[in-house]
């Protein structure tokens, strides 16, 4: 399955304020109260669950996400934080979204990768960062992937679309 990771520009959109209470209650019940950690939750109805709470900075490119919607170093504030006990956070400018590629059919090896330039003519101008998978290239086991790319815009609808645009067009294909 491909998968993306969307970062809206949007920092306090409905569901997130009404989880607030949810996250501050478990950071403190696990004693947490400097550092950067992550948290995945589920939205019910009955309200937010939460699922995994990490005492450490989160994968699946959050980090670069932030450095690219705040135009911050994430590394460098969390070591600021860690060391100094200072943190100080500008708003976000973009919403920025990563796009993971994984292959697709069985094998170990990356056979063909097809759609990149197509997805670059749909995406133009908004690709941040990217490390597209290559032919010859060992398959990865790993939940990101086999490569990635990250896209950032000042609207989030937009870094939607251009997500969509890349997943759908960009095709990575195994074999032996």
């Amino acid at each position: 399955m491909q998968y993306c990771v969307l970062l809206p520009r949007e920092e306090d959109p409905d569901h997130v304020r009404r989880f607030r209470p949810i996250n501050h209650a478990a950071l403190a019940a696990l004693g947490l109260r400097t550092g950067i950690s992550h948290m995945e939750w589920f939205n019910r109805p009955s309200g937010g669950v939460v699922s995994e709470v990490g005492a450490r900075p989160p994968g699946a490119n959050i980090m670069p996400l932030n450095t690219a919607a705040h135009e911050v170093d994430m590394w460098a504030k969390w070591a600021r934080l860690e060391v100094l006990g200072e943190w100080d956070m500008p708003a976000r400018k973009f919403a920025a979204g990563a796009v993971f590629l994984r292959g697709q059919g069985r094998g170990r090896v990356i056979r063909a990768v097809e759609g990149v330039e197509s997805a670059q003519a749909q995406v133009q101008g908004l690709v941040w960062a990217h490390q597209l998978p290559t032919v010859g290239q060992l398959h990865s086991p790993h939940y990101e992937g086999d490569g990635w790319v990250i896209l950032r815009h000042p609207d989030t609808a937009r870094v939607v679309e251009a997500m969509r645009a890349v997943v759908t067009t960009i095709s990575v294909q195994l074999g032996d």
